[in-house]
């Protein structure tokens, strides 16, 4: 029984030594990653088998609850992998358990460089048909001064153009109709609007609007929902606790008709299943049905969804992006558009060259034909 045991453990090591050795596999402590085919999917028995070169046989696993399956970057379930799909697989080489499993093709991540300027661009907005797109971007100079710009495109298959610089300020939220800008004030702890008669038009001059004052707690605008009454923003965490002084959460303003003051904020309720003490989120931009909320937390950036459009959020599904370097993504903002099936999002660490990390904060990014996760209401 001992020379068996004995037998294992070499075989064990043996494995180590090939992944690590001959298939530049990364392990860590007791974690293997391999990269393989799907040879074999077992939902009864919660088994996997998994081909992988260099490997005389395939490296059955055992599946369990906490088993983090993921395509195209979001969470699906067990029944989502089929035998033939190529997979990074993550597995505890004692226990024999995956811990992760990624398969299908890699997403499209491509860099907006028609818009990035050489220092950060962040916040983006677009228009709910894809076609116009709002931004912030920083003047580096004595102090950094931040401006919203806007550009266009004839259609997804064409680069943006018609760069403009509008005025000063960040983080641009646009009305359903594209007709209304909130934004953050440049010179106070306040939020202006812009209007426009048409799309074709420009934005007119910006005006501080009264109920949307929050001295002390740098506000940030979000989103607004496509009725116009309730707007997303984030204000200074208050928590003497909290490490990170510029943190922030998500809090909704609420009006009763277009033409009527905001009333005062209230904090976002979210209940999930094994939801961290310590979860909070910000930047949120909503799906029209105002259902799902696309966020960044400091668990990761993801999707919180709820049955109805109104109470608490009761699910999350983490957006599993990972840099060229494999390390999660920095994600600043992110907004997902139903009509062009595009993800647009900032981020700092997305460039496959680290030295462009160094010359650029952040960058404007797209992720085409992205689909999000099954939300808890289409379930």
């Amino acid at each position: 029984m001992a020379q068996k045991q004995t037998l294992a453990g070499h075989l064990r090591t043996w494995l180590l030594v090939v992944c690590t050795s001959c298939l530049g596999i990364a392990h860590g402590n007791e974690t293997v990653t391999v990269k393989g085919k799907i040879e074999k999917v077992d939902l009864f028995e919660r088994t996997i088998s998994v081909a992988v070169p260099g490997h005389e046989k395939p490296i059955d696993l055992e599946l369990t609850r906490k088993t983090n399956i993921i395509s195209k970057a979001v969470t699906v379930g067990p029944d989502a992998i089929k035998p033939g799909s190529d997979a990074i697989v993550k597995y505890n080489s004692k226990l024999m358990v995956a811990s992760s499993i990624e398969f299908g093709p890699r997403l499209d991540v491509l860099n907006l460089e028609e818009l990035n300027s050489p220092h950060k661009d962040f916040a983006p907005c677009v228009t709910s048909d894809g076609l116009e797109i709002f931004w912030a971007s920083e003047t580096v100079g004595r102090k950094s001064i931040y401006s919203i710009w806007s550009a266009r495109r004839k259609s997804t298959d064409t680069l943006f153009g018609d760069k403009k610089q509008l005025f000063s300020g960040q983080a641009p939220v646009l009305s359903a109709d594209g007709l209304e800008m909130l934004f953050r004030d440049s010179d106070s702890d306040s939020i202006s609007l812009s209007t426009r008669k048409s799309r074709t038009e420009d934005f007119g001059r910006p005006v501080v609007v009264p109920s949307l004052s929050f001295p002390g707690l740098d506000p940030t605008p979000s989103w607004l929902t496509v009725d116009g009454l309730t707007l997303y923003l984030d204000l200074a965490k208050t928590n003497a606790k909290d490490v990170k002084k510029d943190a922030k959460e998500c809090w909704v303003v609420t009006r009763d008709s277009l033409t009527s003051n905001w009333n005062p904020p209230t904090l976002v309720e979210v209940r999930f299943a094994e939801m961290p003490q310590d979860f909070h989120f910000d930047v949120a931009t909503s799906t029209p049905d105002n259902l799902r909320l696309f966020c960044v937390s400091n668990h990761g950036m993801g999707i919180l969804s709820r049955i109805e459009p109104a109470g608490p959020f009761t699910q999350w599904d983490e957006i599993h992006l990972t840099a060229p370097n494999g390390t999660p993504v920095h994600c600043m903002k992110h907004q997902y558009v139903p009509a062009t099936r595009e993800l647009f999002l900032s981020s700092n660490n997305l460039y496959a060259d680290p030295a462009t990390k160094r010359k650029r904060w952040g960058d404007l990014w797209v992720i085409k034909d992205f689909q999000p996760p099954v939300g808890i209401s289409q379930k």
